[in-house]
C-alpha cells in the first residue's frame, strides 16, 4: 500500500503564479510624462532616487493587502468639482 500525496500548497501553478505577480518586475525606470508644464501632475519633479525609494516601499513586503494599503496611504480623495 502507498501514502497518500502530501499536498504541497506553495508549489501549485497557481499560487507560484500569485507570487510571482506580487514581486517586482525588476529595476524601476523613470516614468515618462505626457502632461504639461502647467499640469496638476508633478510628474517631472520626481527625481530616480524618489522612484527608487518607492519601489522599495512598496516592494518591501510581499503581502498583498500590505501593498493595498500603502497605496491607501499615499493616495487623497477629493470629490469631482462640477460647475
Amino acid at each position: 500500500m502507498s501514502r497518500k500525496r502530501k499536498r504541497r500548497p506553495d508549489e501549485w501553478k497557481r499560487n507560484v503564479a500569485k507570487k510571482d505577480r506580487h514581486r517586482p518586475k525588476g529595476f524601476p525606470s523613470m516614468p515618462t510624462c505626457v502632461h504639461g508644464q502647467n499640469s496638476i501632475f508633478k510628474c517631472k519633479e520626481l527625481s530616480m532616487q524618489d522612484v527608487r525609494k518607492i519601489h522599495q516601499h512598496y516592494y518591501k513586503d510581499a503581502n498583498l493587502q500590505s501593498k493595498k494599503n500603502f497605496i491607501l496611504q499615499h493616495v487623497t480623495v477629493s470629490s469631482v468639482q462640477r460647475n
